[in-house]
């Protein structure tokens, strides 16, 4: 296996994109609230989930807390979603 091959099947293993998609949530965190930084570690974090769900080698254990990551980067970004005024 070539170096190459060895980085693209680590991207493709379930494991590390559910460790991806954990750490992008920590780093949704320490972003201040309502930042275009924040927005965009919660939307990696559910694109990862996303992925892991997805897949057809991942675990039910990994499906679970890859849902679970899915609805905590959700719940950030309706955290950071700014409000409608009505001008009605």
């Amino acid at each position: 296996m070539t170096a190459e091959e060895a980085t693209a099947a680590l991207a493709d293993d379930p494991a590390q994109l559910l460790g991806e998609a954990e750490q992008a949530l920590i780093d949704a965190g320490g972003e201040p609230e309502a930042s275009t930084r924040r927005r965009c570690h919660a939307h990696h974090a559910a694109v990862q989930a996303s992925d892991v769900i997805v897949r057809p080698e991942s675990t039910p254990t990994q499906r679970e807390q890859a849902r679970s990551v899915l609805r905590d980067a959700l719940a950030w970004s309706e955290l950071d979603r700014p409000s409608r005024v009505s001008t009605r």
